[in-house]
């Protein structure tokens, strides 16, 4: 079985942790999972029918780390986050360079954060992030997710940093250039705000960020 190349994240993730960053507000609280589009019947279906052969799989080989991986994600994308961080650890135990593992594991542990262990799961987030970057530096996803954490922990110069290279590794990609805004937004840098704001609209910034961008930007040029 070959390794899952590990997708891009999009602004799904974004969407869950950017309600509340308002001009000149402290740190954000994550919006609720309802923002995230249901899944279909169809879509339930298939991932239901991919945990049983990924299941099946490592029935057959409990080593197949890449098997304990594409469990997980399937678990994640049916919303079994505790499940899919228990198959990237053990995907991660099977291999410990297995960078989209810990990537994965970083963006689960992140979502999982509540306001009493919310610290702590930053924490690991990042550690993992640290990892995948430290095994892939040419991921433009983790930087973007480890920039994230970051501004989720008002480490708002380091989120500035790794948003940044984010875009360097993918310029095309209207999500950092949204959250770099927000962010900038937060500073009270307003010419930069309004730059990478308007920067998202142009290069296809989807609802619901769309509709936040365009409403931040007419604050910032008031």
């Amino acid at each position: 079985m070959t390794r899952a190349i590990c997708c891009q994240v999009g602004l799904a993730l974004a969407a869950v942790m950017l309600t509340g960053l308002v001009t000149g507000c402290g740190q954000s609280t994550p919006e609720p999972a309802e923002v995230i589009r249901p899944l279909t019947a169809e879509e339930q279906a298939d991932l239901d029918r991919q945990i049983q052969e990924y299941t099946q799989a490592i029935a057959l080989d409990p080593q197949d780390a890449v098997a304990h991986y594409n469990r997980g994600v399937a678990y994640y994308g049916r919303g079994d986050v505790d499940l899919a961080i228990a198959d990237y650890s053990q995907a991660i135990a099977l291999d410990p360079q297995y960078a989209d593992a810990y990537y994965k594991r970083g963006i689960a542990y992140r979502e999982i954060g509540d306001m009493d262990e919310i610290v702590a799961d930053f924490e690991r987030a990042m550690a993992d992030f640290d990892r995948a970057i430290a095994l892939d530096p040419q991921s433009a996803d983790a930087y973007f997710s480890r920039g994230l954490c970051y501004l989720e922990a008002d480490r708002f110069d380091q989120a500035v940093a790794d948003l940044t290279r984010s875009l360097e590794l993918n310029p095309d990609d209207p999500g950092p250039y949204y959250v770099r805004g927000r962010t900038y937004a937060l500073l009270g840098d307003r010419d930069r705000a309004i730059s990478d704001l308007e920067r998202a609209l142009e290069l296809g910034l989807e609802p619901p960020h769309k509709a936040l961008a365009e409403t931040v930007l007419e604050d910032l040029k008031r």
